[in-house]
């Protein structure tokens, strides 16, 4: 039957593990049938039918006798890609262009080549392979070249060179990046299976309790109070999209600015102290954190777990004042009061603060302990609390803690925001920690994360950036080295223990690597400049990943191929980033990973995230290998060698696993 142009798409990609495998006629048989039904189709685009007619002569591209038909495939597709400056361009014309040199057509090429440099107009010519002097230059000055290009994915960069014979050299980027894919989509299928239902539980439950609260205590001095907790509850509830009935006025009020999820202001439910925000964070809720964003905007389930989930994680009781302190004191009291309730929170919280950390404001349980000594009997008997008594709590709460992160706004929060190394390290590189008053640094950057872990580069470049200079004084700013030292002294002695704590520090761990200088155990080529570069860079990358997936719970300061031997080229000898420490500490935080969730019952063993975290554990781990075998110049097995060579399938069958199911 006539086939959908995605099915045509997914079935390209069948025709590249034919070829892969050395089947190349199923493969051309395929392709021909699939360009075929987009060609009839009458709906599908040039660019289309452009891979549609690479596809193709890929697939016949191993047959001498159909390189007139593969090279016309190639100027026709290529030729689409240059009218709508497409930016596959900058890998896909070079590549072709010696598939059809390889092809005994290399008056072809030629002309293919000329026509792009043309269009391209001025392209940097270390982009465009054909320059070899630039090329050859770079490489014999700094001991590597890096070739910019357009490609979205990893594995079929590598697809494509398995085919033209390239040598291929993996790089930490990699593991880093099917770190992202995997721990994404674990953390997406536990949020949605797991702990969404729990949530919607517990919002019901604590509705209700509230309210029935509300109406023990009418006519008390502690109606407002209890009042006000019910309507908390309520936003909580409707931003779950939970039928709770009616809501109050403050609550509807709390729901808009969270949909809104624009302002910096005092929350119309918990805001009863003074705020400004250009003196402290007591009181305010930065509503523009409701935002739902990285995968929570996969689907509406995720949007309404991400909105009632940052009301429990930002609304915020300032423990310096008792009528804010008030309020969390009953709202703990809701919360406490029922086991049911208090078993749904603890399934919610400990599962995450695994994950990312425990919180760094106070909790309702630190709040319950306050209060048994405070005021016995107040479980049963809520009038046994009062504003003198919530005062009280407030400074019992500063004494047996501190808060890491923004110490000047302490609260207690429901569920709160973990306490993260990295934003720790930003909020004591900034005002009030550096600088002078009454403004002292604002900002700080992932640069200063970076210099931490033992980065000089990262300090240059803050340094000749101008970040660590105070415009008013043009002077470094005050207290910053010193805070820095300190802060690198507790980064070096953190053990392999403390960052194993939690899988966000794991990750963090696996980072070190790439940010410290390497020594004269590796090659030469790494000890330069511009590859500290490039490791900086790829730090930064996998950084990012780590906070758009975490970006809900951290606190903010804030498949096996067949043989296959190219027709012209022997099997080129192919080479991992001789970096095992990289490669180990990303293995190491996935073991973290499915130790943690199984012994929570999170991980059955059969299941695909199991799966999952299990091929890349071994895929990582088998870099590991080969990356110390290479630093301990140890000769790299042919076994070894050809799973190397086929590693675009292996990335490719990773991310199948991580997308989410029929997408």
């Amino acid at each position: 039957g006539e086939l959908s142009l995605e099915t045509i798409k997914t079935m390209e990609a069948l025709g590249r593990v034919y070829f892969d495998l050395g089947r190349h006629a199923d493969s051309e048989r395929l392709n021909r049938r699939l360009l075929s039904s987009k060609l009839k189709r009458g709906d599908a685009t040039e660019m289309q039918i452009a891979v549609g007619n690479l596809a193709l002569a890929r697939s016949i591209s191993m047959d001498p006798e159909k390189y007139d038909e593969a090279a016309k495939l190639h100027e026709d597709g290529c030729a689409i890609l240059r009218e709508h400056q497409s930016p596959f361009l900058s890998w896909i014309v070079p590549r072709h262009a010696r598939v059809l040199s390889r092809m005994n057509c290399p008056e072809k090429a030629e002309q293919l080549l000329r026509e792009y440099l043309d269009d391209a107009d001025g392209w940097d010519s270390i982009e465009f392979q054909g320059c070899h002097q630039t090329l050859a230059a770079t490489l014999e000055q700094q001991g590597f070249v890096v070739v910019p290009g357009g490609a979205p994915l990893f594995h079929p960069l590598y697809q494509q060179m398995h085919y033209e014979g390239e040598v291929y050299f993996v790089t930490t980027d990699v593991g880093y990046h099917y770190l992202h894919l995997a721990f994404s989509k674990i953390l997406r299928e536990l949020e949605q299976t797991e702990l969404l239902p729990i949530l919607e539980d517990l919002m019901v439950g604590l509705v209700a309790a509230a309210r029935t609260q509300r109406d023990e205590l009418a006519g008390t001095d502690l109606a407002e109070a209890a009042d006000r907790v019910a309507q908390l509850y309520e936003a909580g509830a409707t931003l779950l999209e939970m039928d709770v009935g009616p809501i109050g006025e403050l609550a509807q009020e709390e729901v808009a600015l969270a949909i809104e999820a624009i302002q910096f202001v005092e929350s119309p439910i918990t805001g009863l102290v003074p705020a400004s925000a250009l003196v402290s964070t007591e009181g305010l809720v930065d509503f523009s954190l409701f935002k739902p964003r990285g995968h929570y905007t996969r689907n509406a389930d995720l949007e309404r777990y991400f909105r009632a989930m940052s009301l429990l994680g930002n609304e915020n009781f300032a423990v310096r004042y008792e009528a804010p302190m008030l309020l969390g004191a009953l709202a703990t009291r809701v919360l406490v009061e029922n086991p049911e309730l208090l078993e749904g929170w603890t399934l919610l919280y400990e599962p995450t603060a695994f994950l990312v950390g425990l919180a760094d404001d106070y909790t309702p349980l630190e709040v319950a302990d306050q209060l048994d000594a405070l005021a016995p009997g107040w479980r049963d008997d809520a009038t046994k609390i009062d504003a003198a008594v919530a005062g009280d709590v407030g400074r019992g709460l500063l004494a047996t803690r501190p808060v890491g992160i923004d110490p000047e706004g302490a609260a207690v929060r429901i569920m709160g925001v973990r306490l993260v190394v990295d934003s720790y390290i930003y909020d004591q590189l900034r005002s009030p920690n550096v600088g002078d008053p009454p403004w002292g640094r604002r900002y700080a950057t992932p640069l200063d994360l970076v210099a931490t872990f033992g980065s000089e580069l990262a300090y240059r470049i803050m340094d000749e950036e101008g970040t660590l200079t105070d415009p008013d004084t043009g002077q470094h700013w005050t207290h910053y080295d010193s805070q820095l030292a300190d802060l690198s002294d507790m980064i070096a002695e953190r053990g392999a223990a403390e960052w194993g704590a939690t899988v966000y520090d794991a990750w963090l761990y696996a980072l070190e690597p790439v940010w410290q200088p390497h020594g004269a155990a590796y090659p030469d080529f790494m000890r330069t400049e511009p590859w500290e570069i490039k490791d900086l860079q790829t730090g930064l990358g996998s950084y990012t990943e780590l906070k758009h997936d975490t970006i809900l719970y951290a606190k903010q300061s804030f498949a096996v191929e067949g043989d296959y031997d190219p027709v012209t080229y022997p099997d080129p000898r192919h080479w991992v980033e001789p970096n095992p420490v990289a490669f180990a500490r990303m293995a190491a935080m996935l073991g973290l990973l499915s130790d943690g969730l199984s012994n929570r019952g999170l991980l059955p063993p059969d299941s695909e995230n199991a799966e999952l975290i299990a091929a890349l554990g071994a895929f990582l781990s088998r870099l590991a290998a080969l990356a110390a075998d290479e630093l301990a110049g140890q000769p790299i097995s042919a076994e070894d060698n050809q799973w190397l060579q086929s590693i675009g399938s292996a990335m490719e069958a990773l991310w199948i696993q991580t997308s989410d199911s029929g997408q």
